[in-house]
C-alpha cells in the first residue's frame, strides 16, 4: 500500500473510532441510567411499603394490645410474642449447632474433591428451594401425625429447624472458606492441633459471616406462617412443648382472615416490622464486636508471643544448659538400655542355639532311622528279586546242561544214521517217537530259510526264557559242524 493511500484511510479510520467511542459512551450512560433507576425503584418500594405499615398501624397501638391473657375484646399480641421468642429460640438450639458443625466438616476435615461432600452441598441447596409449605405438610405428617406430637410449639420447631438448616449451613460454610489460609498455617506452626485452630483462630475469624447466617435464619422464622399453621397450630396462648400456639406472623394472619380486628392487624404488623429491623439493625454492631473481640485475641496472642521470644532470648544460654544435661542423661539412659538389650539379646541367642541344637540332634536321629528302615527294606527286596533271576538262571543252566548232553547224544547218533544211510533215517523217526513228545520237535521243516527241507528238527528253547526255541536238524545230509556250533 503506498503512502497516499495509508494517507487517504487514515481519516475514515478515525471517524469510525470516533463513532465507537460515542456508541459505547451512550451504551454506559445507558446502563448506568437502568442500575439508579432498578435502585430507586427497590429503595422507593421499600420505603412505601414501611410508611404503608406504619401509617396503618401505628395509630392502632394500645396498651390492650400487650396484655398477658388473649381475650376477644383485647385482642391481645403478647402471647404470640413469648411465642414467638420461643419457637425461633428453639429452632435456633436445634438447627445452628448441627449446621456449624456440618460445615466445619465440610470445610475443614473432609478431603478435596470427596462425592460425599457435593452430594452434600447439592442436597443443601436443594432443600433451600423448596416452599415452605412443602415444610409444612412434612412436618404435619410426620411430626403431628406420625409421631403423635398433634399441634405443638416442639412440631413448629422441628419443621422450623429442618427449614432453615440448610442456609445456615450455607452461609458458615462460605464464611469458613473466607478465612485466609495463612490464619490456619500460623496455628499450624504454632503447635496448635486442628481442633484448637478450628475454635480458637477459624470460627471466631468467620464469626460475621456465621452471624449473618443465623440472623437470616431468624427472619425467616419470625415471617414464617404456612409452616407453623401446619403444625403449631393457632391458639392464642403461651403454650408449652407440646401445647399449640400461634406467632406474630400467624397472629396477624388469623386477625386479618376473620376481617373483624383489621386495625389490630395493622399494629401487629408494625410490630413484627419492629422485630425484623430491629434484628437486622444488630447485626452490624454484633459484627462489629466480633471483630474487635478477635482483633483483641490477635493482639493478645502477639504480646504472648513477643514475651515468650524474649524469655528465650534472656533464658538461653540456662535452657541451652538444661538441654545438655537432658541430652546427657538420655544419652546415658539409652546406653545402659542397649546394654540391658544387647545382654538379653545374647542369652535368647544362647538358648536358641542350644534349642536349635537338641532339635539338630533329634532330626539327625529321626533321619538315621528312617534311612536304615528304608534301606532295610530295599535291600531286603533287592535280595529276594536276585534269589530269583539266581533261581531262574540256575534253572536255565541245569537246561542247558541237559540240552548239551542231549547234543552229544544226538550228534553220536546222526555220526550213526550218516553211515548207515537211509533205513538209520527211518529208524530215526522212530526213536523221536519214543522219547520225545510231539512238541518238541517237528517234522519236514526248512533250516535257516533254506528251501533244502530236512525230515525232523528238535525244538531247543532260547537261552532268555522269552517262549523262544530254535530248530536243531536231523538229517544224515545235515554237516556235522553245524552240531558242534549248536552245542556251544
Amino acid at each position: 500500500m503506498t503512502r497516499e493511500a495509508v494517507s487517504a484511510a487514515k481519516p475514515a479510520v478515525r471517524a469510525q473510532a470516533k463513532t465507537e467511542k460515542v456508541h459505547g459512551a451512550a451504551s454506559a450512560v445507558v446502563l448506568k441510567g437502568l442500575v439508579y433507576g432498578a435502585a430507586v425503584l427497590t429503595f422507593a418500594v421499600l420505603l412505601f411499603l414501611i410508611g404503608y405499615i406504619l401509617v396503618t398501624g401505628i395509630p392502632h397501638l394500645k396498651p390492650s394490645l400487650f396484655q398477658w391473657n388473649y381475650t376477644s375484646e383485647n385482642v391481645s399480641m403478647m402471647p404470640a410474642i413469648l411465642t414467638t421468642v420461643e419457637t425461633t429460640a428453639l429452632a435456633l438450639l436445634l438447627a445452628v449447632p448441627l449446621g456449624l458443625f456440618t460445615a466445619v466438616y465440610l470445610n475443614e476435615y473432609a478431603k478435596r474433591g470427596n462425592k460425599l461432600v457435593n452430594v452434600i452441598r447439592i442436597t443443601t441447596e436443594t432443600l433451600s428451594g423448596i416452599p415452605s409449605i412443602v415444610y409444612g405438610l412434612f412436618g404435619m405428617l410426620f411430626f403431628v401425625t406420625r409421631l403423635h406430637w398433634g399441634y405443638s410449639l416442639l412440631a413448629g420447631a422441628m419443621t422450623l429447624a429442618i427449614m432453615i438448616l440448610p442456609l445456615i449451613m450455607r452461609t458458615a460454610e462460605e464464611a469458613l472458606m473466607a478465612v485466609p489460609d495463612s490464619y490456619r498455617e500460623g496455628s499450624f506452626g504454632l503447635g496448635a492441633g486442628r481442633l484448637r485452630t478450628v475454635f480458637r483462630i477459624v470460627l471466631p475469624a468467620a464469626g460475621p459471616g456465621i452471624l449473618s447466617g443465623v440472623i437470616l435464619g431468624i427472619g425467616r422464622i419470625v415471617g414464617e406462617t404456612a409452616a407453623l399453621i401446619f403444625t403449631a397450630g393457632t391458639m392464642a396462648q403461651i403454650p408449652g412443648l407440646f401445647q399449640s400456639g400461634r406467632t406474630l406472623a400467624i397472629h396477624m394472619y388469623v386477625l386479618s382472615g376473620e376481617a373483624l380486628h383489621m386495625n389490630e392487624a395493622n399494629a401487629t404488623a408494625v410490630v413484627l416490622l419492629l422485630v425484623v429491623l430491629l434484628i437486622r439493625s444488630g447485626r452490624p454492631q454484633t459484627d462489629e464486636r466480633l471483630a474487635t473481640a478477635f482483633q483483641e485475641e490477635q493482639r493478645v496472642s502477639r504480646e504472648r508471643h513477643e514475651q515468650l521470644r524474649s524469655v528465650l532470648a534472656q533464658d538461653k544460654d540456662a535452657l541451652l544448659a538444661r538441654l545438655s544435661e537432658s541430652n546427657e542423661k538420655q544419652l546415658k539412659w539409652q546406653a545402659e538400655q542397649s546394654r540391658e538389650t544387647q545382654q538379653t539379646l545374647l542369652t535368647g541367642l544362647t538358648r536358641m542355639q542350644e534349642s536349635n541344637e537338641q532339635k539338630l540332634e533329634q532330626m539327625r536321629r529321626t533321619v538315621d532311622e528312617k534311612l536304615d528302615e528304608t534301606l532295610t527294606k530295599r535291600l531286603d527286596s533287592s535280595f529276594q528279586a536276585v534269589t530269583e533271576q539266581l533261581t531262574k538262571v540256575y534253572e536255565s543252566l541245569g537246561q542247558m546242561k541237559d540240552l548239551s548232553s542231549g547234543v552229544s547224544d544226538l550228534q553220536r547218533l546222526l555220526t550213526n544214521v550218516k553211515a548207515r544211510g537211509t533205513w538209520a533215517e527211518v529208524q530215526l523217526g522212530e526213536i523221536l517217537e519214543q522219547f520225545l513228545t510231539p512238541d518238541q520237535f517237528v517234522r519236514n521243516v526248512s533250516i535257516r530259510n533254506n528251501r533244502e527241507m530236512v525230515e525232523y528238527a528238535i525244538r531247543i528253547p532260547s537261552r532268555e526264557n522269552d517262549g523262544d526255541y530254535h530248530l536243531l536238524p536231523i538229517d544224515s545230509k545235515f554237516p556235522l559242524d553245524a552240531y558242534a556250533h549248536v552245542q556251544e
